[in-house]
């Protein structure tokens, strides 16, 4: 069987050009939407909190989560309002000097 190379292979053999080939795709693909909840996994994959801190939030009812079957959807308005919720990162010097404050503070 002969291999062949994209440069090897000539232009009058191909079915459909590639500018065919992207207007058919976006013609056909449905419009992207954010999704209405996550999975346990998808909202640690997505917030990047642990799957304990995940669980710990619902428990505390700072994330809303809803039951279909046995799986747990964790709502995405929820997870999007606890994470604009959290503080400000401090990095650098501000960051210690805080950290060292507080430790204090105890």
């Amino acid at each position: 069987m002969a291999q062949y190379s994209p440069e090897k292979i000539p232009a009058d053999k191909f079915d459909v050009a590639a500018d065919d080939c992207q207007a058919e795709l976006a013609e056909t693909a449905p419009p992207w939407r954010p999704p209405l909840g996550y999975t346990i996994d998808g909202a640690v994959e997505a917030s990047g909190f642990s799957r304990t801190r995940v669980y710990d939030e619902i428990a505390a009812g700072r994330l809303k989560a809803v039951k279909a079957g046995r799986r747990t959807i964790i709502l995405a308005n929820s997870l999007a309002q606890l994470i604009k919720s959290l503080p400000p990162a401090e990095i650098g010097k501000a960051a210690k000097m805080a950290a060292l404050e507080a430790r204090n503070e105890k």
